[in-house]
């Protein structure tokens, strides 16, 4: 996922790819400025989720009924959103950048890296967050650690 900064290019804004039709609602306005237009990890895994932990857009999977009531939309609006065909949605945009990052870390799905093979290239060389695929501070820092690139950091039950 591309971030985007005040003197990016790229017209996808959380508020374009979030918006059916002309008019981005105020709905979608809010949630994207509550989730600081989806420049940093934290704040995008809410909309990844959606998509990345629901095998089908359904009422029985929390992170689609997340984003659905955050941005006030019906369900023929969030297959329009989640459309991987159609450039300039947010599901155009991820699955873009998912074979992008594939293609850069030279894994042997072009449409998507697997877990495993980044966990190898990571633990056996830090060779993910020291060569993060898009170089922006707020996004992914070069790090030794994944634990870096989170804002909060990551808390481990019982050692916390």
């Amino acid at each position: 996922m591309n971030v985007h900064t005040a003197n990016d290019t790229n017209d996808d804004t959380c508020e374009t790819m979030f918006t059916i039709g002309d008019d981005t609602p105020a709905s979608v306005k809010t949630m994207c400025s509550t989730y600081n237009n989806l420049e940093g990890l934290d704040d995008m895994m809410f909309f990844i989720n959606a998509t990345w932990y629901c095998s089908t857009f359904d009422d029985t999977c929390d992170y689609y009924n997340w984003v659905k009531g955050n941005a006030s939309m019906s369900d023929s609006d969030m297959t329009s959103v989640y459309d991987t065909e159609t450039e300039g949605t947010f599901g155009y945009v991820l699955a873009t950048t998912l074979s992008t990052i594939s293609t850069y870390y030279g894994c042997s799905d072009a449409a998507n890296c697997t877990a495993d093979y980044l966990a190898e290239l990571q633990w056996g060389t830090s060779g993910v967050t020291l060569d993060p695929y898009q170089l922006n501070d707020l996004y992914n820092p070069v790090n030794n650690t994944v634990i870096g690139w989170s804002d909060a950091g990551y808390s481990i039950v019982g050692l916390s």
